[in-house]
C-alpha cells in the first residue's frame, strides 16, 4: 500500500528553497540570520545586520563575521564584540565565529507589521454579524468575522 506523502513544514521547505543562496554568503547555517535579534537582543538586533561569514578554507570554524551597524549601533557593537562572538558561537555550538568586521551604514528593516483594522460603524457591525449567525463553529466564525471587519474597513 503506498502512503500519500505529507505535507512538509514552510520552515523546511524554505529552508532547502534559500539554502543556495545562503551559502554564497556564508551562512551555511540559517539560524544566525532567522534568530539574528534574539542572538543579539532587541536594540542591537533592530540596527544591525550579518553579511557574510567568511571561514577559512575547508574549515567551519574561526570564522570572520561582517556585520551591518547603524552608526550609533556601530560603536557599541565594537565595545561588545568579545559578548556578541561568545552569543554568536553559542547559538552554533562550536567556534563558528572568532572575529566581528563591522560596516557602518543603513540596516534594512523587516516591514512593520499592520495595525488592526479600524473598528467599523455599528449599521455595518450588525450587518456582518447577522450574515455570520448561521454559522455553528464558534471559532470559524470568529475568523470570518475578523476577516469580514478588514474587507470592510478597507472599503471604507
Amino acid at each position: 500500500m503506498v502512503r500519500a506523502s505529507q505535507p512538509a513544514p514552510l520552515a523546511e521547505l524554505a529552508a532547502k528553497a534559500g539554502a543556495k543562496a545562503f551559502q554564497r554568503h556564508g551562512f551555511t547555517e540559517q539560524s544566525l540570520l532567522t534568530h539574528w535579534t534574539a542572538i543579539m537582543g532587541e536594540s542591537l538586533g533592530r540596527m544591525t545586520l550579518p553579511l557574510k561569514l567568511s571561514s577559512p578554507r575547508g574549515s567551519r570554524s574561526g570564522g570572520t563575521l561582517r556585520i551591518l551597524a547603524e552608526a550609533p549601533a556601530a560603536l557599541e557593537l565594537q565595545h561588545l564584540a568579545p559578548q556578541v562572538i561568545e552569543r554568536i558561537n553559542a547559538s552554533f555550538g562550536f567556534p563558528a565565529v572568532n572575529a566581528l568586521s563591522i560596516t557602518q551604514g543603513p540596516a534594512s528593516r523587516p516591514a512593520p507589521v499592520p495595525s488592526a483594522p479600524p473598528s467599523l460603524d455599528p449599521a455595518a457591525e450588525a450587518a456582518l454579524q447577522l450574515s455570520l449567525e448561521q454559522i455553528d463553529d464558534d471559532r470559524l466564525r470568529g475568523s470570518l468575522a475578523q476577516l469580514g471587519r478588514a474587507v470592510l474597513a478597507r472599503k471604507t
